[in-house]
């Protein structure tokens, strides 16, 4: 089966632009880091969360200055990070360094790893199995960082497509639903253009 012209509704793009534009406002342009390591990049959309970008890459650099490698600070007490970032003016720190710990601590003894590049090695179901069961991240982040690992890798093969995403495109009257993962993948990719991937997953969980 295709994605056929009626599979989107009327006016669908636009509809969805103004929905991620309102999110967009609401919640602060996506910054990614360029180039950086996936958990790196985990840490930061964290932290940036109701920041200013550049509070939260400050804060970040402070983190990666303070502790030689991540499985350091996932061992320091919440009070010891705070002393450390207390300059940064971050919002709600408290519960991002709560959120930060719990990601390590699940990345250390789920999976016995102190970063994120494994999930790399695997295809893209098991890989989002993995990254599910990292709930720190919340779904805004988690889809960032599949997007990315499908992007660098060797074979990409264009949007990360969730049925809970396209059941909730579905429910927002932007396109029908479909059981086939295959043409949700479809339908969703004459929806969102390329450039916009990644803007797209960390939005469409907030509207």
């Amino acid at each position: 089966m295709t994605a056929k012209p009626r599979d989107l509704a009327p006016g669908a793009q636009k509809k969805l632009k103004g929905l991620l534009d309102r999110a967009e406002r609401e919640h602060g342009k996506l910054r990614i880091l360029k180039d950086a390591p996936a958990l790196e990049q985990a840490l930061f959309l964290i932290l940036r969360e109701g920041n200013d970008f550049r509070k939260a890459a400050k804060a970040l650099k402070i983190l990666e200055r303070e502790y030689v490698e991540w499985n350091e600070l996932r061992v320091a007490t919440p009070k010891e990070i705070v002393a450390v970032l207390k300059d940064c003016g971050l919002a709600s720190l408290d519960d991002k360094i709560s959120r930060i710990l719990a990601l390590l601590a699940r990345l250390f003894y789920d999976f016995h790893k102190k970063d994120l590049e494994f999930v790399a090695i695997f295809e893209g179901p098991q890989r989002e199995r993995i990254m599910k069961a990292l709930d720190p991240l919340g779904d805004h982040i988690r889809y960032v960082l599949l997007q990315l690992f499908e992007d660098r890798s060797m074979e990409p093969n264009g949007l990360v497509v969730s049925m809970d995403v396209m059941n909730k495109v579905h429910r927002l009257g932007l396109a029908r639903k479909t059981a086939s993962p295959n043409v949700a993948k479809k339908i969703l990719e004459k929806l969102v253009d390329k450039a916009d991937y990644c803007r797209f997953h960390y939005f469409i969980h907030r509207v």
